[in-house]
C-alpha cells in the first residue's frame, strides 16, 4: 500500500556513500563467498567464439553489485545448506539478471552501465541480444542439473515474470497518470520475482517446508520491490558518479516511477496540466526534464518514496522474525535488506 501523506516529506541531504562500499559490512558470513562466486562464474560459461569470450569478460570482470547471489547465500546460511549445488545456483542468480540487462539495454537504447559502455554499445545489439539468450540457456542447464523440479520452476516462472513486465512497461511509457498498482506490478517483475525466486531456491537446497519456502520467498520479493523503489527514487536524488548510469535516465526512457506518480498528491491543477503535456509529447528535451524533477524536488515525492520503500523492508524484516528462530544469519539477511533500503541516504 502507498503512503499516506498530506504534506511532501523534508528533503534530507544525501551523501556519497557508494552502495559497494555500503554493503560490505552488511554481508556477514557470505562475503568470501561472494569473493569465491565472482572468481567462479566465468568458469560456469563455457563459450567458443572469440566475440562471445571478449563479452564474457566484459560482463563479468566488473561485478555488480551480487545482491541476488548475496541474499541467496545469506539464505542458504539461513537453511544450513552447504550442498554440492551452493555456487552453481549463486551464479545462475546472476546469470539470470545479467541477461535481463543485456536485453535491457537494447530495449533502451543504453550506453552505459556501472560506469562503463554496455555490450551493445560495443558489440552491436544483436550480439548482444544473442549472448543474453546464451546465458539464459546456460543458466537453464544448471538448473536442470539440481534435478529439482521445483527450483526450475521457480526461476522459469520468475523469467517469465520478467518479461511481461518489461512488455507492460513499455505499454505504459510516457503515462504520467499509470496507477500506482500497475507500477507496482512492472517492478515486482523487474526486480522482486528473481529475488524471490533465489531465496526460494535456497530453501529448496535445504529442505525447507512449505510455510517456509513461503516465508522466504516473500521476504525476497519484499526487499525486491524496495530496492528498486529507492533506485527510481535515486534517479532523481543520486549523482552519476555514483549510479553508474545517467541521472534522470528514467525520465529521458519515458519511464514514470513513484516519485511522479506521488505528484497528483500534491501539484495545482496548472501543474497537473503543464506534466501531461510534457509527457503526451512522448520526447523529453533537457528543459523538460529539468521540469519534472523541479516538481520531484520541489514536493519533495522522491523522499516520500525512499520512505515507502523502508516501510516494505520493515515488514520484510516482520517475515524473518515470524517465521525463522534468531541465528546469525536470520541477522546478516535483515542487515542486508536494511542496508538496500537505506543506501546513500
Amino acid at each position: 500500500m502507498l503512503i499516506e501523506s498530506t504534506t511532501p516529506p523534508q528533503s534530507k541531504k544525501l551523501s556519497n556513500l557508494s552502495l559497494l562500499v555500503a554493503l560490505k559490512g552488511s554481508l556477514g558470513t557470505v562475503g568470501d563467498e561472494i569473493a569465491e562466486l565472482t572468481k567462479l562464474i566465468p568458469t560456469y560459461l563455457p563459450v567458443e567464439t572469440d566475440s562471445s569470450q571478449r563479452m564474457v569478460q566484459h560482463l563479468f570482470s566488473n561485478p555488480g553489485k551480487m545482491i541476488r547471489p548475496a541474499l541467496y547465500l545469506l539464505s542458504c546460511r539461513l537453511f544450513s545448506y552447504e550442498g554440492p549445488h551452493k555456487f552453481s545456483m549463486a551464479a545462475v542468480c546472476e546469470f539470470v539478471h545479467t541477461a535481463s540487462l543485456l536485453h535491457d539495454d537494447v530495449i533502451d537504447n543504453s550506453t552505459t552501465r556501472r560506469n562503463r559502455p554496455t555490450a551493445n554499445s560495443i558489440w552491436g545489439d544483436e550480439a548482444a541480444v544473442l549472448m543474453g539468450d546464451l546465458i539464459y540457456a546456460r543458466a537453464s542447464e544448471m538448473m536442470a542439473e539440481t534435478s529439482n523440479l521445483q527450483i526450475v520452476s521457480a526461476f522459469a516462472q520468475a523469467i517469465r515474470i520478467m518479461s511481461e513486465s518489461e512488455l507492460l512497461q513499455l505499454e505504459h511509457l510516457y503515462s504520467p497518470n499509470i496507477p500506482a498498482d500497475v507500477y507496482f506490478r512492472i517492478l515486482n517483475g523487474k526486480t522482486a520475482v528473481l529475488i524471490g525466486a533465489a531465496c526460494k531456491c535456497a530453501g529448496l537446497l535445504g529442505g525447507a517446508n512449505t510455510q517456509q519456502l513461503h516465508a522466504i520467498e516473500s521476504f525476497g520479493q519484499k526487499i525486491g520491490t524496495a530496492f528498486q523503489v529507492v533506485d527510481d527514487a535515486l534517479d532523481f536524488l543520486g549523482e552519476t558518479s555514483i549510479l553508474g548510469k545517467t541521472k534522470y535516465l528514467d525520465l529521458q526512457e519515458g519511464k514514470v516511477t513513484l516519485p511522479v506518480i506521488l505528484l497528483k498528491t500534491f501539484m495545482t491543477v496548472h501543474e497537473k496540466k503543464d506534466l501531461e503535456a510534457i509527457y503526451k509529447e512522448a520526447q523529453f528535451t533537457g528543459s523538460e526534464i529539468n521540469k519534472v524533477a523541479a516538481l520531484v524536488h520541489k514536493y519533495n515525492t522522491a523522499h516520500m518514496a525512499l520512505t515507502h520503500a523502508r516501510q516494505m523492508t520493515d515488514e520484510a524484516s516482520d517475515i524473518l522474525h515470524t517465521n525463522f528462530p534468531p541465528s546469525s544469519a536470520r541477522d546478516d539477511l535483515e542487515s542486508l535488506a536494511h542496508h538496500l533500503s537505506f543506501r546513500m541516504h
